[in-house]
């Protein structure tokens, strides 16, 4: 729970949208840098890199995301 929780904080700190996606994105590289959930904080900018470029690429997309359907899915 403690990571999941650093997730969303880290996401908050780094401005980027808190999706189910972007959380599993800080998710699979928590667990790829093999930190502890308390390191978490000190690694936010590492931590959020595949989710920025997850929503870089919705954006570059030029589709509009569907946002009921991304909040139904959380």
């Amino acid at each position: 729970m403690a990571g999941l929780r650093n997730a969303i904080v880290a996401l908050e700190r780094e401005k980027v949208p808190i999706f189910k996606e972007t959380i599993n994105k800080v998710l699979e590289e928590y667990v790829r840098l093999a930190i502890e959930p308390k390191e978490m904080l000190s690694y936010t900018a590492e931590l959020c890199n595949g989710a920025k470029l997850l929503i870089e690429e919705e954006i570059g997309a030029e589709r509009p995301i569907d946002f009921e359907k991304l909040m139904q899915e959380m």
